[in-house]
Parts: structure tokens; C-alpha cells; sequence
């Protein structure tokens, strides 16, 4: 895994990449395991400064294209996703944590 931080008086961003970690994945895929704005930063272009930097990132290493998983219920998110030029490509899954059963929709972009 690699991980970048954007700071300016602290940390106000994150994004963490690495190879995807999806059992149907090829081998030329890359995945962004996280990304996180301060939620004050959202709208500045510091998440597109990131998406850009992991999209560099993993086309350094040969990757091809790249995924990412994101709430189904986290409409910012996804917006911010799809501006950003991911499509979500119909792979759902759900995980338990605790009580709840949050289903996860799979978006993918190329990295030509």
C-alpha cells in the first residue's frame, strides 16, 4: 500500500492506493483503498489533487486501470466519483461491521 497526505496546518487530506484487492480483478488493476477531505476542504480541489496524485501513482506501476468502493448511501461520495470521472461498473458487496450490514457499489475508471 501506498498512502499520500495532503497538509496545511494539519492534515487536511488523504489517499491510500495499492494493487485491487477484488477476487475478479486482474492483475493490471489498482485500487484506491481511501480517500478523506476535511470536510471543511470539500469543494477547494484538494480530493481532485488527490485522485489525480492516485491516479499517477498507480499508472507509475503499471497498472491500467483502477477501482474503488464506495457506500451506496453516501451520495456526496459518489458525486464526488463520478466528476471525477469513475463510473460505477454494477459489483455490490456487503460486509458486517457490527450491526449493520452497509452494501458497498464498486466504481472503476481507466488510467490511459
Amino acid at each position: 500500500m501506498r498512502a499520500w497526505q495532503a497538509a496545511y496546518r494539519g492534515l487536511t487530506g488523504f489517499v491510500a492506493t495499492g494493487p485491487s484487492r477484488d477476487d475478479d480483478a486482474e492483475a493490471s488493476t489498482g485500487e484506491v483503498y481511501a480517500i478523506y477531505i476535511e470536510p471543511g476542504l470539500i469543494g477547494t480541489g484538494l480530493g481532485r489533487r488527490l485522485f489525480a496524485h492516485a491516479a499517477d501513482a498507480l499508472r507509475a506501476q503499471g497498472f491500467t486501470r483502477a477501482t474503488l468502493w464506495a457506500l451506496e448511501g453516501n451520495a456526496l461520495t459518489r458525486r464526488f466519483s463520478e466528476a471525477a470521472g469513475w463510473r460505477a461498473d454494477g459489483a455490490r458487496k456487503t460486509e458486517r461491521w457490527e450491526d449493520c450490514e452497509p452494501v458497498e457499489v464498486r466504481y472503476a475508471r481507466a488510467l490511459s
